[in-house]
């Protein structure tokens, strides 16, 4: 009997969480903040990473649409491109919408305050540091022995490969 009577609660409070995700993704489409494009580009802004595809269903095309859009921010997506949806008509006349898509993260902007301080994008950062690894290359190994003697050539000395590394990684360079 109690089983019959109970346990309401806990399905109403899953009802008001949902609802304040989909009001909160409602908010941040419609003020622009969380672009979705049917392009696989978005004109402007570069993709720094591919978080992976997201997809929803409902009865309701707002419902398939904005839950969409909730799972790409719930896995730190910034926008969506390649946008699409499918709508099935069932024999009873009810429809059946599934949208889908790419949740990317973008490139940071640089600050206008803080221009010159630091590197604008990660394809800048790239291309200073392969500037700086063909420079150093282009040195002959002779010459960094005869400036510094008794110091390991940069290609023999761990420490300097493990800083060179750490700083490839959080500069997001991938060097294969």
């Amino acid at each position: 009997m109690f089983m019959l009577l109970g346990g309401n609660e806990k399905k109403v409070q899953k009802e008001t969480a949902q609802s304040d995700k989909l009001a909160r993704v409602k908010e941040l489409f419609g003020s622009g903040r969380f672009p979705v494009v049917t392009t696989q580009v978005f004109e402007g802004r570069a993709i720094a990473k591919v978080l992976g595809l997201v997809c929803c269903r409902g009865f309701d095309s707002e419902e398939a649409f904005f839950g969409m859009a909730a799972m790409a921010l719930k896995k730190g997506a910034q926008g969506i491109i390649g946008y699409s949806e499918n709508v099935a008509f069932h024999p009873d006349g009810s429809k059946y919408f599934s949208c889908f898509g790419t949740a990317v993260m973008f490139e940071r902007e640089a600050r206008s305050d803080l221009a010159g301080l630091f590197p604008r994008s990660t394809s800048e950062v790239q291309r200073e540091l392969e500037a700086r690894f063909s420079r150093d290359t282009a040195e002959a190994p002779a010459a960094r022995s005869e400036e510094a003697p008794g110091q390991p050539a940069e290609e023999d000395d761990p420490v300097l490969q493990r800083i060179l590394a750490s700083q490839r990684r959080t500069a997001g360079v991938d060097w294969q």
